[in-house]
Parts: structure tokens; C-alpha cells; sequence
């Protein structure tokens, strides 16, 4: 409801209020709310009110624009993606995710850019440290007998020891 006002004050409200945007009075800079200007002037003496009204149409139009070209797009992917199949529609949806998870990234950066010296060790490593080669345990694992002897790895993994041997059952791990 609030939104639905906002949206038709902007529309309306440049109908209503006539007072120039772009008009400079020195005289009237930095007032207060009056009747003249239910909102102040602010430092070159333009009405705040007026320069709302202005401001939301173009902001409008610019919400408006971005969200029909985001539906244009999505639409034509997501058809492409549908009709295609297979890897066309594998391809374009990890290129959709990777896009979704992109606005995440510079703020991660960021994050990690601004609290570097301040990390723990593992977490500064990626957590490299905290388990050392899981990715190359879980292939040994596999290769060696399946996911029965996955566990054994696991348990390895985390005592630092990267290698199973072929005795490795789903029993427990084998450390050598």
C-alpha cells in the first residue's frame, strides 16, 4: 500500500507540484520545512520536494527498463534452455547460476580483503589447513573399493594420513 502512494506521488505529484527542479535561489538555501517548501531547500537553495518528485520518476523508468530487460532475457534463456536440452540446457544454466552467484562474489572479496590480518589461519587458507586434500581422499577412496571404504578415508583424512591402503575395509580405517 505505502509502495502503491509513493509510486503515485511520483506520477502525479510533478502535476501538482509546479515549483521548477532546477531553479537556484541562494536567498532560500538551507530553510526548514515551510509552506513554500513542505520538504526545505537544500544548499543552493532548490526545493527538496520538487527534486524528489523528479528523482522517482527516473527512478521508476530505471526499475521498470532493468526489470524488462532481466524478464526478456530470462524468458529467451529459459526457452532455449527448455527446446535445447542436454547440454544446451546444461550449459546455459550453470552460465545462469554463475551469474546468480556473481553479485555475492565482489562482496566476499571485499570481506575477505578487509579482514585479512585479522583471520584465523584456516580460514585466511580457505580451510586448506582445517582438512588437508579431501578432494584427493574421496578419489582414492573411490578408486580403491567405492563409497564402503569412503569412511576409512574420512577418518585418515583427518589425521593427517593421505594414502589407503588396499586393506582398507568398511570396518574402519587402516593407517599405516
Amino acid at each position: 500500500m505505502i509502495l502503491l502512494l509513493l509510486v503515485l506521488c511520483v506520477l502525479v505529484g510533478p502535476l501538482v507540484w509546479r515549483l521548477p527542479v532546477n531553479d537556484i535561489d541562494f536567498k532560500a538555501k538551507l530553510k526548514g520545512p515551510s509552506w513554500s517548501h513542505p520538504l526545505g531547500t537544500d544548499d543552493l537553495g532548490q526545493d527538496l520536494l520538487a527534486r524528489m518528485l523528479y528523482g522517482g520518476r527516473i527512478s521508476l523508468a530505471v526499475g521498470i527498463a532493468a526489470m524488462l530487460i532481466a524478464i526478456s532475457i530470462g524468458t529467451a534463456v529459459g526457452a532455449v534452455s527448455g527446446f535445447g536440452g542436454g547440454a544446451i540446457d546444461h550449459t546455459l544454466m550453470r552460465i545462469t547460476d554463475m551469474f546468480l552467484a556473481l553479485p555475492g562474489l565482489p562482496l566476499l572479496l571485499l570481506i575477505v580483503y578487509l579482514f585479512r590480518d585479522s583471520a584465523p589461519e584456516g580460514i585466511r587458507s580457505g580451510g586448506r589447513r582445517l582438512h588437508p586434500d579431501r578432494r584427493g581422499d574421496r578419489g582414492v577412496a573411490l578408486d580403491a573399493g567405492g563409497p564402503a571404504r569412503a569412511g576409512a578415508v574420512s577418518v585418515t583424512a583427518r589425521e593427517g594420513v593421505r594414502r589407503v591402503g588396499a586393506e582398507a575395509s568398511a570396518r574402519g580405517p587402516c593407517v599405516r
